[in-house]
């Protein structure tokens, strides 16, 4: 009986001793970094830089009530809150004066950013594209897909030389 017990003992033992020697285990740790990212592009073409439009004025009509572009919509994917702003520059290809440069109005069609319209630039009114920063939207929300669109109205009335004249216009999207 002694040794029916002790052979069972052993051959218990000796199982789990096998038993554990059967299993290893590896561990690693995995740190994952993750950056400030921000992106704003044109839905358009998928690029930074926004297919180039063409107006042409070849009518009184034109040159006193402008011309209007069709929507531009812009998507920003960030992992933060952002705002955006907006400015024009002109490229002066006739080298005249600045004061003789045709207008650039903007106004926003759609806003599906979760933010707000700066005022000047509502669903109803153009505003004027100047220089200098404007801001367009505030308090966006972060998101892959947070889009917005834009309508432009150039308006060069009768006082513009007629030439080729270009203006581009700058949208930064920044976090907050």
């Amino acid at each position: 009986m002694k040794r029916i017990f002790l052979t069972t003992l052993i051959s218990l033992s000796l199982q789990k001793f096998l038993h554990a020697q059967a299993h290893a285990v590896a561990s690693q740790t995995l740190q994952i970094v993750l950056s400030d990212i921000i992106d704003i592009r044109f839905v358009e073409n998928k690029l930074n830089i926004g297919p180039e439009l063409h107006l042409v004025f070849d009518a009184a009509e034109d040159y006193l009530n402008g011309i209007e572009t069709p929507r531009q919509m812009l998507r920003v994917s960030t992992n933060r809150n952002f705002t955006v702003t907006v400015h024009a520059l002109a490229q002066n290809k006739n080298h005249i004066s600045s004061d003789f440069l045709p207008r650039i109005y903007l106004k926003i069609q759609e806003n599906n950013t979760g933010g707000t319209i700066a005022n000047m630039f509502n669903h109803n009114n153009y505003a004027l594209l100047s220089p200098g920063n404007q801001p367009l939207l505030q308090a966006a929300q972060k998101g892959d897909n947070q889009t917005f669109s834009v309508q432009y109205l150039a308006k060069p009335g009768m006082l513009v030389p007629p030439g080729i004249y270009a203006v581009d216009v700058i949208f930064t999207a920044s976090r907050y």
